[in-house]
């Protein structure tokens, strides 16, 4: 699991213990992060919906905030720039979304960050359970956009990560 030192997302969590990246060089300008957030609940395919269900259920008698792509808890907005996330009994995550304008280029590259912050051995043990479906979902969210955008460039993860 990464840690992370970086100041700026410690000030977007404070207490970061794991992070993870993964960006996609984009050239439709309403595939920004504003754009993205309305678009994300029509970008999570139905399997993955069906195991956010299957986790709600399993994770309820623990007193755990039901979570769904649909009413993802939005932070803050603004075009370059959005912040999603909860806070819960075992773990608080937050949803970074950053697009970048590339020098000399009409494209942009669209950075997606989970930042973790944990409460407990639980919360430890839960982002090991989920963390490879975690991956998928991100990396199928990232093929979607690009297939939305008339150039794809190849998803990768961050630089450092």
């Amino acid at each position: 699991m990464s840690k992370t030192t970086d100041p700026d997302l410690q000030a977007v969590l404070p207490g970061l213990q794991y992070q993870d990246c993964h960006s996609v060089v984009l050239t439709d300008p309403a595939l920004n992060a504003a754009g993205v957030v309305v678009l994300l609940p029509t970008l999570t395919p139905a399997w993955a919906q069906s195991l956010l269900a299957l986790r709600n259920r399993l994770t309820a008698p623990l007193g755990l905030a039901r979570v769904t792509m649909r009413q993802f808890p939005t932070l803050a907005v603004a075009p370059h720039q959005a912040l999603l996330g909860l806070d819960d009994r075992h773990l608080d995550f937050r949803i970074l979304l950053s697009s970048t304008p590339l020098p000399g280029q009409t494209a942009h590259r669209l950075t997606l960050r989970t930042l973790i912050r944990f409460h407990n051995a639980w919360g430890r043990a839960y982002l090991t359970a989920v963390l490879p479906f975690h991956r998928l979902i991100l990396r199928r969210l990232l093929q979607d956009l690009a297939r939305r955008d008339t150039a794809f460039k190849a998803e990768r993860r961050c630089a450092g990560m």
